[in-house]
């Protein structure tokens, strides 16, 4: 469904509201591009943090996403809204990890839901500027792999999603081979989703050299445990 490119990844406070940012969407609608993934990255301070911040850094402002996405969309292009976890401790949101549960009795940790009644206050505001801008899809994640077996949290982010947006609602992470079992859940939140995505960093040769040929064989392996995701899970993957 989506072919597109990402935009913004890692762009800093103001940066959507330069002019280099317009150049490069005229170029992106140029091409003939039909989709944009809008990133905006907020940060927490470390990757078992329970509260995540806009940053006056690394954060776009939401007046400058407004006007990006008003620009993109004047241009015929689609937009996907997509909020990025990013962490000051240098890790990254693949790393973000939550405890939950009681070791010691009586000393409860719930660093889990902590976090996941945060993430439903930032869901909220970024499906709100969905809204306000007529964003055609919202990605409610971007590769929070730890994050992804805690089913019943993101169900409830699911639902709150669904209460304000009615657009299209996806996700993405990495290493689909790592999670076809979870599919086995007809209840799994996957399966809640317009689509699901995964975002793929292997090289196709190691020093650069080799024939497109050569290429295709080294890649042919990811590509069937893609499609073998894919066919499981019966939805829109991308």
């Amino acid at each position: 469904m989506f072919k597109g490119v990402t935009f913004g990844y890692y762009a800093g406070n103001g940066y959507f509201s330069s002019k280099q940012a317009k150049i490069e969407v005229d170029r992106i609608g140029e091409l003939g591009i039909p989709w944009i993934c809008l990133v905006s990255t907020i940060m927490q301070e470390a990757y078992y943090s329970t509260r995540m911040f806009r940053d006056f850094r690394n954060t776009p402002g939401d007046d400058e996403l407004i006007e990006i996405i008003d620009y993109i969309h004047s241009k015929g292009i689609k937009v996907m809204l997509r909020p990025m976890i990013e962490c000051w401790d240098g890790t990254q949101r693949s790393h973000v990890t939550l405890p939950q549960g009681e070791i010691q009795p009586g000393l409860a940790f719930h660093y889990r839901d902590d976090w996941f009644r945060n993430y439903a206050a930032v869901t909220s505001h970024y499906l709100r500027i969905a809204n306000k801008t007529g964003c055609e899809a919202y990605g409610l994640d971007s590769e929070l792999n730890n994050l992804i077996g805690c089913s019943d949290n993101w169900m409830k982010i699911v639902e709150l999603a669904r209460s304000i947006y009615k657009g299209h609602l996806t996700t993405s992470f990495i290493r689909t081979e790592n999670y076809i079992n979870l599919l086995d859940n007809k209840d799994f939140w996957f399966y809640a989703l317009d689509s699901v995505g995964t975002s793929f960093y292997y090289p196709a040769t190691k020093d650069g050299s080799g024939s497109v040929e050569d290429m295709v064989e080294t890649l042919r392996p990811y590509a069937v445990k893609m499609t073998s995701f894919a066919e499981k899970l019966g939805t829109c993957f991308y």
